[in-house]
């Protein structure tokens, strides 16, 4: 989160098995990709970046937890982070359709978390505008499969 990013809300990933390269990755790209064409506007002035981060889990390292935790503010360097947790039953043998599902629910629910976070910061949101470019980014991410 050092200088200001070319995209104002973002996933990166974490990821702990070699096979994910081609398992998860290109859905996380094409989900940067909708981002950046859809919600790459400034929702809160005082942010710069809304980044999350799916970490998931495999042979390289684990993960403990399922689901959205350890958000973090940054006042000084203006950005809020969230992580989603992602372990390897959830990802093993899965169809390119539930891959996207499981990302879709949990990056719907980080959203929901980090809005009750900037408002209870007391700082304008435009809540509408964000839910429905979102809108828009969810709808063409579930409606396509990378196979």
């Amino acid at each position: 989160m050092n200088n200001k990013p070319d995209y104002y809300l973002t996933m990166g990933s974490e990821l702990g098995d070699p096979t994910l390269g081609k398992v998860l990755l290109p859905h996380v790209i094409e989900l940067n990709r909708l981002l950046g064409m859809y919600c790459n506007k400034i929702y809160c002035s005082e942010l710069e970046e809304i980044a999350l981060t799916l970490r998931v889990g495999g042979e390289i390292w684990s993960i403990d937890f399922e689901g959205c935790k350890n958000m973090r503010l940054s006042k000084k360097k203006k950005y809020i982070a969230l992580e989603i947790g992602m372990p390897p039953e959830k990802w093993r043998n899965k169809s390119s359709e539930e891959l996207r599902e499981f990302i879709m629910f949990y990056f719907s629910e980080a959203l929901e978390m980090i809005v009750k976070r900037i408002r209870k910061e007391k700082w304008d949101i435009k809540e509408v505008e964000l839910k429905h470019d979102f809108s828009i980014v969810r709808k063409m991410f579930l409606n396509k499969s990378i196979e």
